[in-house]
């Protein structure tokens, strides 16, 4: 069930634009006709910018702390974040989320809920994509043995009154942090 969530804003980060400037059909030079649409000047295809969506779960264990992951690589390798990634095309939220975390952690999880969506700007090679993060919530059940892999370098299980905001990747992230933490 939907439920609207009070949120604590953060300003964005200034954007890092590499801008498209031609056809993905015929490769011709295209006319920007709105931030996220650009029409073909040759073949009249409209290309939408549209957000990739990507997945983020704030997992819990049973001592109620939060977990995190230490980025491996670019973009804000070193900088923690929650375990996921982009969904693959065929994929649904869930089994994006589940395939994540089996990845990055070593681990299954049976159960996610749904919690909130945030945009966000993911700065890769020189290029600003635009995503739509969905983010979900979960439970980690006894004490499994996670084993940090894929693009993740290790997993720290935070206190939810210690966790280093000021060393989050992203504000997407930080935010649905924040958002959860207020309900708590």
């Amino acid at each position: 069930m939907y439920r609207k969530v009070p949120r604590v804003r953060i300003p964005p980060s200034p954007p890092i634009l590499m801008e498209y400037k031609f056809c993905p059909k015929c490769g011709s030079e295209a006319e920007k006709k709105s931030p996220n649409l650009l029409i073909c000047k040759n073949c009249t295809y409209n290309f939408y910018i549209n957000p990739a969506p990507t997945n983020a779960i704030i997992l819990e264990n049973e001592a109620g702390e939060i977990l995190l992951v230490k980025r491996k690589f670019e973009p804000k390798k070193g900088f923690l974040d929650l375990p996921g990634g982009f969904v693959e095309i065929g994929e649904s939220m869930e089994d994006s989320t589940f395939r994540e975390v089996k990845e990055e952690l070593g681990i299954d999880i049976k159960k996610v809920t749904y919690f909130n969506s945030y945009p966000d700007d993911y700065l890769y090679q020189g290029i600003n994509v635009k995503t739509l993060g969905l983010t979900l919530t979960g439970k980690i059940e006894g004490e499994p043995k996670l084993t940090p892999s894929d693009d993740v370098e290790e997993a720290t299980f935070y206190q939810k009154d210690k966790i280093p905001m000021d060393k989050i990747a992203f504000n997407s992230i930080k935010q649905a942090l924040l958002d959860y933490l207020k309900q708590q």
